[in-house]
């Protein structure tokens, strides 16, 4: 995980997921609010299980779903949630809920902005984001859109 953007009490950061391993990687402190872009759409159902246990292990409150198979991905990380908490699921909506979004065919720097500026985490502004990549891409461009979008300078 590295440091993109950092400005008063926010930081963004970046990751790509340890292929084909059950450990856990560093994630930003909690709570948190993550961007995952799918590149190439490409991952596997497994890899993709793999990394929504891994964030909610995490205890990502937050995931904003773009890039290809992106309703895919939210589905996942819904269907995770539910099962993880099916004994007490009032509560877990109360003091854990996850919030997901997916954003097909939407103009990247607005998903961008959406992640930043629209999430809200038990109605508080977060202090950490984090994006993941997944598969081959355009990182260098989605890592640009959201440094300029977090500093303000795609104004």
């Amino acid at each position: 995980m590295r440091r993109l953007a950092e400005s008063d009490s926010r930081t963004v950061y970046a990751a790509e997921p340890i292929a084909r391993s059950t450990a856990a990687w560093p994630c930003p402190p909690t709570p948190f609010v993550c961007l995952i872009w799918d590149h190439d759409g490409r991952c596997t159902e497994p890899e993709r299980d793999r990394l929504i246990d891994q964030l909610l292990d995490a205890e990502c409150r937050y995931l904003v779903c773009g890039g290809e198979r992106c309703e895919e991905w939210h589905d996942t990380a819904d269907e995770a949630f539910v099962i993880r908490n099916l004994d007490d699921l009032d509560d877990a909506l109360d003091h854990r809920m996850l919030m997901t979004t997916w954003h097909e065919g939407e103009d990247r720097d607005e998903v961008v902005f959406f992640f930043l500026y629209t999430t809200t985490i038990d109605e508080c502004i977060p202090k950490r984001f984090l994006v993941v990549h997944v598969g081959e891409g355009d990182r260098v461009g989605l890592e640009r859109s959201v440094k300029a979008v977090f500093l303000g300078e795609n104004s």
